[in-house]
């Protein structure tokens, strides 16, 4: 979930390459058809047993893959960042070969290059699942505590000036949202706005504390409901922020604060209180209680700031 408005100075340029990946005789494997999902800085071939995350040669002001050896090394990244979450659902960075006409996946030297995934059904994803009735707590609870157990094994952070970071983050929501407003909205924002910066205050001491104390890991960055699918059973997180460590080096609380956040937002508090208490008790980390309603404003703020685009 980006934190910044998408203007981009470079646009995608490869019909001729996205139509040939959309054909299955550039896979070096059995494939019947071939469907393309798009985001705005990807196209991905879903060819049935696996999916090809492609990035698009996009500059936007919160990232740069205009070059080849740039997508590769976004990639790479994509590949160690989503393993560590999610290793049965990342498999490898695969090049692609041949010409944008005639592409071939494996194939070198490399034109391009792709992610290659596990294909996942549509209806796996969490937020699909909780519209569909079928999202229960005990997988939460799970994966609350697996996510703990993973904070803990990261190596710890020193961020610099951690609290004027987080204040700085917080307030550039309000910057950015204020030209999609309308008048009640505005006042609603702005005693938001003194809100956070009351609470920033008086929490610094607290934030410059648990950056001292190991707290700040690099996480995944982005765990919301759209980014969590049940797969085999249990919840897998996938698609980290590759593009960004400023996004991903954060508060581990933070993190935790983000899917509690979503689960609220959409109206099930139960479900964020089970997974939220399931990863404190894991992780111990109960002071993180005094800085968690900051973030999750600051992050419910950024989900306002993302869907008012």
């Amino acid at each position: 979930m980006p934190r910044k408005r998408a203007t981009p100075t470079r646009r995608a340029r490869k019909p001729s390459l996205v139509a040939a990946l959309s054909e299955p005789r550039a896979y070096d494997h059995d494939v019947a058809s071939v469907r393309v999902a798009e985001t705005h800085i990807s196209w991905v071939f879903l060819t049935g047993e696996y999916a090809y995350k492609v990035k698009k040669p996009v500059k936007f002001p919160f990232l740069d893959f205009s070059s080849l050896e740039r997508r590769h090394h976004f990639c790479e990244e994509e590949l160690r960042l989503n393993r560590r979450l999610a290793p049965k659902l990342y498999l490898a960075v695969v090049p692609i070969g041949g010409s944008d006409e005639a592409p071939r996946v494996g194939a070198e030297p490399a034109i391009e290059y792709a992610v290659k995934m596990r294909e996942f059904p549509e209806d796996a994803r969490l937020d699909r699942r909780l519209t569909a009735g079928a999202l229960v707590a005990e997988p939460l609870r799970e994966f609350g505590g697996r996510l703990a157990r993973f904070h803990a094994q990261l190596p710890p952070l020193a961020p610099h000036q951690p609290a004027a970071t987080a204040l700085a983050a917080a307030l550039e929501n309000f910057d950015e949202l204020r030209a999609d407003l309308r008048a009640r909205g505005a006042h609603e924002v702005a005693a938001l706005r003194e809100w956070t910066e009351e609470r920033a205050a008086s929490i610094a001491p607290i934030i410059e504390r648990r950056a001292a104390e190991g707290r700040y890991r690099e996480c995944h960055g982005d765990l919301h409901l759209e980014n969590l699918l049940m797969l085999d059973g249990e919840v897998l997180a996938f698609d980290a922020l590759e593009f960004d460590p400023r996004l991903r080096e954060i508060d581990v609380v933070c993190e935790a604060g983000f899917l509690a956040m979503d689960l609220v937002a959409h109206d099930r508090a139960d479900l964020a209180y089970d997974f939220l208490t399931a990863y404190l008790e894991a992780a111990g980390d109960y002071d993180g209680l005094d800085v968690l309603r900051f973030y999750v404003v600051h992050l419910a703020l950024v989900r306002a700031k993302v869907r008012a685009r």
